[in-house]
Formats: C-alpha cells, sequence, structure tokens
C-alpha cells in the first residue's frame, strides 16, 4: 500500500502481463457505459430525488441527536472522544471525521 491508497487504485493484470492501475474514475465511465438504458434512468431519478430530499430538509436545525453528539463528543479533545464510547450515539469514525 503506497501513499495509503491502495483500495482505491486496486491492480490488474492486463493482457500483455504487466500490472496497469485503473482509477475508480475510469472504472465508473466503463460501468456507466456498459450500463443498460433503463439502469441509467433509474440512476439519475435516484439521484435527482435524493438531491430533493436534501434540498427540502438542508435548512432544519440540529435536533437531540445531532446536538447530543456535538456537545459531548466532536468539542472535546480528539483523543476524548475517540476513547470514550459510554454511550452508542458516540459513532467513532462520524467523531473523527467531526
Amino acid at each position: 500500500m503506497i501513499g495509503g491508497n491502495a483500495e482505491l487504485r486496486p491492480e490488474v493484470q492486463s493482457t500483455e502481463g504487466r500490472t496497469d492501475h485503473t482509477t475508480i474514475r475510469a472504472r465508473a465511465r466503463r460501468g456507466w457505459a456498459e450500463a443498460a438504458p433503463v439502469e441509467r434512468v433509474v440512476a439519475v431519478l435516484l439521484g435527482v430525488v435524493a438531491l430533493a430530499i436534501r434540498l427540502a430538509h438542508v435548512r432544519q436545525t440540529m435536533r437531540h441527536d445531532e446536538a447530543y453528539t456535538y456537545l459531548h463528543y466532536a468539542r472535546a479533545p480528539l483523543s476524548v472522544a475517540l476513547s470514550d464510547y459510554t454511550y452508542p450515539n458516540n459513532h467513532l469514525f462520524h467523531t473523527l471525521l467531526v
């Protein structure tokens, strides 16, 4: 694993026998090109619906769960926040990102 992104650039064997790296973007383009028209329409519709739902709720204030996480974990020093798992509300990866 060089640079920490071995998962992002998986090694694939080419036809010449050498190792090539395929980027996520190239794999996504290839997958999109190989998708049936119905699959493309469904993917676009799901994206539009997801965006509409997100935009409809983007201005809402924080609720109890988010406020509790911020007050008790996100404001604490990182070493404390990541080592305190007294309540299942402390999602460690989310706390790390916050």
